[in-house]
């Protein structure tokens, strides 16, 4: 997706032998694009043009989303305590979890949470058009990124700024002269730009291309009350075949069987995702003692607010059948971290035992966090060296073997039948016939020959992927071994 939108184009045209090109999470027909929400491309896609380098966009949405939280952090915080709350988040998702240096997202969908958050609380305090437009860009990520939990997460605030439309307050007039027309501007330029990417990719401005995908590829029911599809999907190739049949079916099952004790762990795995086991003890011991601090300075929607959104998020979660990863929960990150921040500061203030001030409290949960999270990222790390990029690495060697030749090539891909359906390597950029290197399945000894003719210009290949290690050969026209 990034590549596409990185060469200026929406989406690419169906290409003529696009069945060779078909691949999980893709969109073949009606065009050629990814299946996924395009606000974490879109930065992706930032990155790529102006470093070249499609790692840096999600560098740039790291920033965006560490600025978003302070801002959210600085409007229901005293100084001090933002300050904190920003500093857990930037430890956290800046060393010890794979936003920073992967592209499964996160950091989207979390900045968008933050600024709904964040110009929600600016909103009903003293409001101007630049809190309104904030509203507006944080929706609009959500809407962007993670659209089905951006919707649960967005409603508590919503709700809670209608009610103080309704309340008679000083600032209310502005609200409504300054923020709120500000906010719909920005709204209605990024609905508008959804439902024209939306009318581009599947031709309806409000299919997304994921229904498209899931009506093509998949006969398991998105949330709980529904009822698989039959007849389900006809597959034209047996890895893809069997990721539906023992991946997603059989995760719906395990999840429709077991519900809602099922996934209550789930989602009790995915809020571990977010904090370590201490900090959430401390913080919970702490919300005990924060009714002294309603009292003095933080009001009551301090704690009630981001607790609604994050306890939205979870019950939209609990009745929707994919399985609720931390990236799921994503636009709650700052309610979580916020409610987290609140209750060390209701431990600071009854000052217990040596930690007698705020300071030390403070310094010594970010020593705890930041060693933590510099260890799980490298116990990660390691682990992943040793398992599941062994395969990846492989592809890569390849993949630069042939670049240091002359020419283009085409390297027809063999699974054997015990084949891990997460282990693809039928994977290709925007421009399929441009690149210099072209990644197709093989079918059947014709449609095979078909391709390789359209490719003459090109060496073509085969590559054995499951042999140990992955084998590159000469391409010649016979039947599968």
């Amino acid at each position: 997706m990034a590549d596409i939108f990185a060469h200026g184009h929406l989406c690419q045209t169906t290409h003529p032998f696009w069945q060779h090109f078909e691949t999980f999470h893709v969109l073949s027909q009606p065009c050629y694009q990814g299946k996924y929400p395009p606000g974490p491309p879109l930065f992706m896609a930032l990155g790529q043009v102006v470093t070249g380098f499609p790692i840096a966009g999600v560098w740039i949405s790291l920033a965006v989303m560490i600025m978003a939280v302070g801002y959210a952090m600085y409007a229901w915080l005293p100084s001090r305590w933002a300050l904190l709350g920003t500093a857990l988040v930037t430890l956290r998702f800046g060393v010890g979890v794979d936003w920073a240096h992967s592209y499964w997202g996160g950091t989207v969908a979390a900045a968008g949470g933050a600024l709904v958050l964040g110009s929600v609380k600016w909103l009903t305090a003293r409001p101007t058009a630049r809190d309104g437009a904030a509203l507006g860009f944080g929706l609009v990520l959500l809407a962007l990124s993670r659209p089905y939990e951006g919707l649960a997460y967005s409603l508590s605030p919503m709700v809670f700024l209608a009610w103080r439309l309704c309340q008679p307050w000083p600032g209310r007039g502005r609200l409504w002269r300054a923020g709120l027309p500000s906010a719909a501007v920005v709204i209605a330029a990024g609905i508008g730009w959804l439902g024209y990417y939306n009318w581009r990719v599947t031709g309806f401005p409000t299919t997304l291309p994921y229904a498209v995908y899931e009506r093509a590829y998949s006969a398991t029911p998105l949330f709980v009350w529904q009822e698989s599809r039959s007849p389900g999907p006809v597959f034209r190739h047996q890895e893809m075949a069997r990721f539906e049949r023992e991946f997603t079916i059989a995760g719906s099952a395990r999840t429709r069987a077991g519900w809602p004790r099922q996934k209550l762990i789930v989602l009790g795995a995915a809020l571990r995702f977010f904090y370590l086991t201490p900090l959430l003890l401390l913080a919970g011991v702490g919300l005990i003692f924060t009714r002294s601090l309603w009292r003095a300075s933080l009001p009551a929607a301090t704690v009630f607010l981001p607790a609604a959104s994050l306890a939205t998020v979870l019950a939209a979660s609990s009745v929707a059948m994919w399985s609720a990863s931390g990236r799921y929960l994503a636009p709650a990150t700052v309610s979580i971290f916020l409610l987290v921040t609140v209750g060390l500061a209701g431990l600071s203030h009854r000052r217990l035992g040596p930690l007698r001030s705020w300071m030390a409290a403070a310094v010594a949960v970010i020593v705890i966090v930041y060693a933590a999270s510099v260890l799980l990222m490298a116990a990660r790390h390691a682990i992943d060296l040793r398992t599941s990029t062994a395969w990846w690495t492989a592809k890569r060697d390849i993949r630069e073997q042939l670049l240091r030749t002359d020419g283009a090539d085409l390297v027809f891909v063999r699974y054997v039948p015990s084949h891990s359906t997460f282990q693809e390597w039928v994977y290709n950029g925007s421009d399929i016939d441009q690149q210099p290197i072209v990644w197709a399945r093989e079918i059947d000894p014709e449609s095979d020959a078909r391709l390789r003719a359209y490719f003459g210009q090109r060496k073509a290949w085969v590559v054995e992927a499951d042999e140990a290690p992955p084998r590159l050969m000469s391409w010649q026209r016979r039947e599968r071994e």
